[in-house]
């Protein structure tokens, strides 16, 4: 049971424990029940916004950050486990660039938590007196949205001019 299913089944516990004071209390537990309700169905409806399923495919891209040649190091490396990760999981994966890649999959949007600058202290391979280093590389995960055709009804005889803050119609 994940945290926000544990908030609701919290939630649902102090509403039933709160029915059961109404005839004490009378109106304040009706106003606690009321905000607990409201409480709720913020949580429900936000849990339905965004699930894990809601995309299929994402763009992950890997950038080396801080720490010259080391940060390149690293930087593959993390490239090198989402990709062995991805597999292990049946995911597609497909290279697009340096350091980009599109992963396809049943649940692949978990990734969207991978999301920041990952930061590694080691001896690297390129040092020779056995100092440690760190070393930062960014990652970044992007759903890739589907394309939805859009279509313009324009009205004859009717200009529109578009700007960058309003639309008028002339």
């Amino acid at each position: 049971m994940d945290y926000l299913e544990q908030e609701i089944s919290r939630l649902d516990t102090k509403i039933a424990e709160t029915e059961n004071l109404v005839s004490e209390l009378g109106d304040v537990a009706e106003e606690e029940i009321s905000r607990l309700k409201i409480q709720k169905s913020k949580l429900t409806r936000g849990g339905e916004q965004e699930s894990v399923s809601t995309f299929k495919s994402v763009i992950l891209e890997v950038r080396p950050g801080v720490g010259g040649d080391e940060a390149k190091i690293w930087a593959s490396d993390l490239l090198r486990m989402y990709l062995r990760y991805a597999e292990k999981r049946g995911w597609r994966s497909e290279m697009l660039d340096e350091g980009v890649v599109e992963i396809d999959g049943r649940e692949v949007w978990q990734l969207r938590w991978e999301t920041g600058v990952h930061r590694v202290q080691r001896v690297p391979e390129t040092e020779a007196q056995g100092r440690i280093h760190t070393s930062t590389a960014s990652v970044v995960v992007l759903p890739e949205v589907p394309v939805t055709p859009i279509t313009f009804m324009f009205r004859e005889g009717t200009r529109y001019t578009i700007a960058a803050s309003t639309a008028r119609k002339k």
